[in-house]
């Protein structure tokens, strides 16, 4: 047996925050703490005089016999061991044990000591810093992914422009100067989108941005969206449509810029996708009370749709839906990662539905305050 404490130090035995106890060199436990014991949900009866192979679990019994006592008796401590301790109608207990030997006069080994810390906690933490850091080494290779492809695009319509600009300055007719000034026009009008769409998520990572609500005309604000769009689509033969309910109020309180970007982001990203048939804008009043209205947004087309397991990347940042997509239909990926960001800002989120090959409808459901009576509505 192990001598008796006094009894300032039995109480700090008791209490400590970690479990203790001592077992004969045969693995009997001859003392245990309070502590320990309501880990265990057991009395002291209960496991003094037990062996303490025998409250593990069958793996920790197996392990205890084949690796934890001849490690002891070969060199008389052993740290951090991890062991599961068993608990009749309860789950087991996750620990790591730390044992050292009490020896006598001769060297030989009286007792063994064992400090019992509680490991679930430890274990949770390791668990998210592993996740953690499996989703930084993601972004790290999608960030990598996305500036070797920015590197491109931009690169190729810069080309263009220095292209153009060198077949001008020898143009011999009014009509070739116009034509390569139209290239140069359209390849610089890209480099602008792109270095937009990067400036704008640049701003939102650094939560530079904010929800700034103003008197918002939304009928004149989607109508704008169409007229700016309306080009695109008809230059592919696709019919771009816009449908508001009769219920929508007239003016809202909403941030009209980066509302009228989260429309325009889908629209665009629709157009892009879509080959034939439409892209359709629709706006209706979910609910309308005195002060407020909830409002659904729908953008949907009938383009190349996106397979169930892609789904939940097309609002990663620095990513398409493929990159076979990315390959086709360029641009950076990050229209709706943005737009997903502005949604935030507004307190909703964007949700997607689609089937390959047979279109894609995102939906935005908006709570906006009515803009009182005289507040004029502002333009993009």
């Amino acid at each position: 047996m192990e001598p008796p404490l006094d009894d300032d130090l039995d109480e700090v035995y008791e209490s400590a925050p970690c479990g203790l106890f001592s077992m004969t060199p045969d693995g009997v436990i001859v003392r245990i703490n309070q502590t320990l014991l309501s880990w265990l949900q057991a009395s002291r009866e209960e496991i003094v005089g037990r062996r303490f192979q025998d409250l593990l679990t069958m793996a920790g019994q197996i392990f205890h016999d084949t690796h934890f006592m001849p490690l002891l008796a070969m060199q008389g401590f052993a740290r951090e061991i991890a062991f599961e301790i068993a608990r009749p109608g309860a789950p087991p207990v996750p620990t790591l044990v730390t044992t050292t030997a009490r020896r006598d006069p001769s060297g030989r080994v009286e007792l063994y000591r064992a400090v019992v810390f509680e490991a679930s906690s430890r274990r949770s933490y390791e668990q998210e810093l592993l996740r953690q850091r499996r989703a930084a080494e993601q972004e790290a290779t999608a960030r990598s992914a996305l500036l070797a492809m920015l590197s491109h695009d931009i690169r190729s319509p810069l080309a263009s422009v220095l292209m153009a600009l060198d077949l001008l300055d020898g143009a011999a007719t009014p009509e070739a100067r116009t034509r390569y000034v139209q290239v140069a026009r359209k390849a610089a009008s890209s480099m602008r989108e792109l270095l937009d769409a990067i400036l704008d998520h640049s701003r939102l990572e650094a939560g530079a941005s904010v929800w700034e609500p103003q008197p918002t005309d939304l009928r004149s604000l989607l109508g704008e969206i169409v007229s700016i769009h309306s080009v695109n689509a008809e230059t592919k033969g696709i019919e771009l449509r816009m449908k508001i309910d009769a219920a929508v109020p007239e003016r809202v309180m909403a941030d009209r810029f980066k509302l009228g970007q989260i429309v325009a982001n889908l629209v665009s990203n629709a157009i892009k996708f879509t080959e034939h048939g439409h892209v359709e804008i629709k706006l209706r009043t979910v609910r309308l009370d005195q002060g407020d209205a909830e409002l659904e947004l729908r953008v949907s087309d009938t383009g190349i749709g996106i397979s169930p397991e892609q789904l939940d990347a097309v609002f990663e940042e620095y990513q398409q839906a493929s990159s076979a997509t990315a390959r086709r239909y360029g641009g950076s990926g990050l229209g709706l990662a943005i737009s997903r960001k502005l949604a935030a800002l507004a307190g909703t989120t964007i949700h997607v539905e689609s089937k390959l090959g047979a279109g894609s409808t995102f939906t935005c459901t908006l709570r906006l305050p009515l803009a009182r009576a005289g507040a004029q509505a502002l333009s993009l």
